[in-house]
């Protein structure tokens, strides 16, 4: 990919940040296995077990916040973030969710820098950094903007 493509590219990331970005977090669910090492922290809040883990996009650094809850509470709250039905129907201690960040990580000036300037040629691994960057960089909580992003790449 070009400096020109990449620049459109991230044109189109601004759209969607502004389309998609409201403060708040995205929980998504998660089959990934991730090993029980990971998690090494508690949040108290939801009741859950706490990994960190970091990941790069475009050389920027970020991180994945996987949740997964440590023991059943019949409280709406919970229920919700996790997904579970009322009274906590299909409660699993392995169910992971990924809490995203509320707010941004980066300016935007960073964000273009870093995709303008990336070594990344191959489109697959492209959209994968992008991937990375929108969700656990906090510019978009909704699933819609990485589709209308794959979709996007797919005609340029």
């Amino acid at each position: 990919m070009n400096i020109e493509t990449k620049t459109k590219v991230y044109d189109f990331f601004v759209e969607l940040y502004k389309k998609y970005y409201k403060p708040g977090n995205l929980v998504i669910d998660i089959t990934e296995d991730i090993d029980n090492k990971h998690f090494t922290g508690v949040d108290f809040v939801y009741n859950a077990h706490v990994a960190t883990i970091k990941v790069e996009a475009f050389g920027l650094e970020l991180y994945k916040i996987i949740m997964k809850p440590i023991s059943q509470i019949d409280k709406y709250e919970f229920e919700e973030f996790f997904g579970f039905g009322r009274h906590c129907d299909g409660f699993d201690t392995e169910k992971k969710v990924i809490y995203c960040p509320k707010f941004v990580e980066y300016s935007l000036e960073e964000v273009k820098k870093a995709i303008v300037s990336s070594n990344i040629k191959n489109k697959d691994e492209f959209m994968k950094d992008l991937e990375i960057l929108m969700l656990y960089g906090g510019y978009v909580n909704s699933r819609k903007a990485i589709v209308e992003m794959k979709d996007f790449l797919t005609v340029i």
